[in-house]
């Protein structure tokens, strides 16, 4: 239940970690905790950009493993980011990202949109500055309006996110 906003101070509240693979763990820990003992994969994580305490930018960050990559064609293994709460002042280079990380044949382009999604990764980039990515069963991560950023994980027969 904690947020971060960009332009706003760090809570105690909220833990840091110095490596994606710390906040990967700590978010299937958290959807382990929350669904007794089940296991998820969760490849995607929140970073931001942190000056005298205060956020200054935030983004989701994802990893296309190379399995994930093999299992998938276009895919290119990696980890990637999507800036977010910027009222869409990136939103072709979140599109450039996205295309790299999936390939063209794994996502769709709307006028407001672009998805992209193989099984167990989800990720889309909104000319409003949202960007998201989640499991395709309600755990995600994403930077909305406003600059507000968010992780939340599935519970199971709970009908939402905690």
């Amino acid at each position: 239940n904690n947020s971060v906003i960009i332009g706003s101070q760090i809570s105690n509240t909220i833990t840091q970690y110095n490596i994606p693979e710390a906040a990967i763990t700590a978010l299937e820990t958290a959807y382990s905790n929350a669904n007794s003992g089940a296991t998820a994969s969760l490849p995607f994580y929140l970073k931001h950009m942190v000056k005298s305490n205060v956020v200054t930018e935030s983004y989701v960050g994802f990893v296309v493993t190379s399995d994930m990559a093999s299992a998938n064609s276009g895919m290119t293994a990696g980890t990637y980011y999507l800036k977010g709460g910027d009222q869409g002042a990136v939103y072709n280079d979140n599109k450039t990202t996205l295309t790299t990380a999936f390939g063209s044949n794994n996502c769709t382009d709307s006028s407001s949109s672009f998805d992209c999604d193989v099984p167990g990764l989800h990720a889309n980039a909104d000319s409003d500055g949202n960007v998201e990515a989640n499991d395709g069963a309600d755990s995600h991560c994403g930077v909305y309006g406003g600059g507000f950023s968010i992780c939340g994980v599935h519970v199971d027969g709970g009908g939402g996110g905690k």
